[in-house]
């Protein structure tokens, strides 16, 4: 007997079918934060995952094993670019995180050319603390009343001052 395999439109008949049977909500997926419906969560998009959105993003693994499942029955939406853009305007990057950005850009525009264009609301939208950025370590000035061998208090150890910056200081 020969195998056969069945039309695809014929799956993806069966999945709208399946999926009207849930009018009012979302099958549940398996994120890397646990479970939640498919509304709640989102497919990962060239890597953009990393940059603070761990918790509701499905595994790559997962995704791989039942594409169908994710993007025809529970409808997952995929990570945009402004889907990034707009969760970076909401933190502030530590230096390792700035710095995976910086070597991540430029791939991700390699493989997908129309990402380019969201370059600037990109660059608009960083924002990174620089208080302890290579090179932008500052040493007490000499006029300094805490220069020199003057002791420390408890309460000077425990308040730690953050510079918030954009890339056009940089750049």
């Amino acid at each position: 007997p020969r195998m056969s395999t069945p039309d695809s439109l014929v799956g993806q008949c069966l999945a709208k079918g399946f999926a009207r049977c849930l009018p009012s909500s979302s099958p549940p997926v398996l994120t890397a934060g646990g479970v939640v419906r498919g509304t709640d969560a989102v497919l990962p998009n060239h890597g953009m995952e990393a940059f603070g959105f761990s918790n509701n993003v499905v595994r790559r693994i997962v995704l791989e094993n039942a594409r169908e499942y994710h993007s025809l029955i529970a409808t997952v939406p995929t990570l945009t670019i402004d889907d990034l853009i707009r969760a970076l305007k909401d933190q502030v990057l530590e230096e390792e995180m700035l710095v995976r950005l910086l070597k991540w850009w430029p791939k991700v525009c390699r493989v997908e050319r129309s990402m380019e264009r969201r370059g600037l609301l990109l660059k608009e939208a960083v924002r990174f603390d620089a208080t302890n950025m290579i090179g932008e370590r500052a040493a007490p000035k000499s006029g300094d009343e805490n220069a020199g061998n003057s002791p420390s208090t408890d309460a000077d150890d425990d308040v730690q001052s953050v510079q918030v910056r954009r890339f056009e200081s940089i750049l």
